[in-house]
């Protein structure tokens, strides 16, 4: 579930987040 980690990690970069 690492990918919807990285959506709440880049919070600030929320669709750059979930993009990557």
């Amino acid at each position: 579930v690492s990918f919807q980690t990285e959506c709440y990690i880049f919070s600030f970069y929320h669709l750059l987040g979930c993009l990557t």
